[in-house]
């Protein structure tokens, strides 16, 4: 019975996805948000290996977003733009200068992007006013997002020929699709880390229906589907609330490119 119920609501899923994504110019959802800093709580910074290698912030106001071996991501209220600053010099003081950039992007919000010499990749954003109709959800909010380091190039160099050293590489006749637009430096670096975040939770969600179907007598897994769909309606509820209609041209084609893959991926889980 759990699974015909399982399956019922994965297909339902796809279908409101596919449904989302179908219309043409788009119009805003609903201003629902569930990350107000009004109902942050007390936060204590986690105590994993990503954590510890960046400073404790000043505020203890605040929500854990993600925390992963491989991803870390931290709201953290209370914070003026001051205190900001000051967290993104102490973040330097890590390590964090390298291939750095800074700015606001187009909603005005202060960001920092960097990595330290091990590859790892910071990114800081700062959020004077609540944005309810936006991707930006926080009033005095501080976003800190830690990645560990890309393994793309790393590979990329092992199977590079030795044969004739003399010789200028050649390009890659097929580039990984993430790539495509965003090593093209036009897309805003806080919408595709927006919706990369999108991505990798969608990926984490489908590893965790494969292990249902390989298991659906597993009970226990009941309960942690009910954890993923509650984070599935957090996201959606973020990523609804994106109006393309005032998207640049690259962040548009990013939106469609990273939408396309999430469906070619979810359709999988419905065979």
């Amino acid at each position: 019975m759990y699974m015909k119920i399982f399956k019922s609501i994965v297909l339902s899923t796809i279908a409101f996805y596919s449904s989302l994504f179908s219309l043409s110019g788009c119009s805003k959802a609903e201003k629902v948000n569930p990350y107000l800093s009004d109902s942050f709580s007390t936060v204590k910074w986690p105590d994993s290996a990503l954590a510890k290698l960046l400073p404790v912030p000043e505020s203890t106001s605040g929500m854990i977003d993600t925390d992963r071996a491989d991803r870390l991501e931290i709201y953290i209220g209370s914070t003026t733009q001051e205190q900001y600053e000051s967290y993104v010099g102490s973040c330097k003081a890590k390590g964090f200068t390298e291939k750095y950039e800074s700015g606001t992007d187009y909603k005005n919000c202060p960001y920092y992007r960097a990595e330290n010499g091990e590859g790892y990749r910071l990114s800081l954003e700062y959020h004077k006013e609540d944005e309810a109709d936006d991707y930006h959800p926080m009033k005095d909010t501080m976003t800190i997002e830690l990645q560990t380091p890309q393994k793309e190039e790393t590979e990329a160099e092992t199977e590079k020929p030795t044969e004739k050293p003399t010789e200028a590489p050649k390009e890659p006749e097929n580039k990984p699709e993430s790539k495509s637009i965003a090593d093209a430096g036009v897309v805003t670096p806080s919408f595709k880390e927006t919706m990369d975040s999108y991505e990798a939770f969608f990926d984490s969600y489908i590893e965790f229906m494969k292990k249902y179907k390989e298991n659906p007598g597993d009970l226990t897994m009941i309960s942690e589907y009910a954890d993923y769909m509650s984070k599935y309606t957090d996201y959606m509820s973020k990523l609804t609330a994106i109006d393309t209609t005032t998207l640049s041209v690259a962040d548009l084609a990013y939106y469609n490119e990273v939408h396309s893959r999430i469906l070619k991926k979810m359709a999988g889980t419905s065979e």
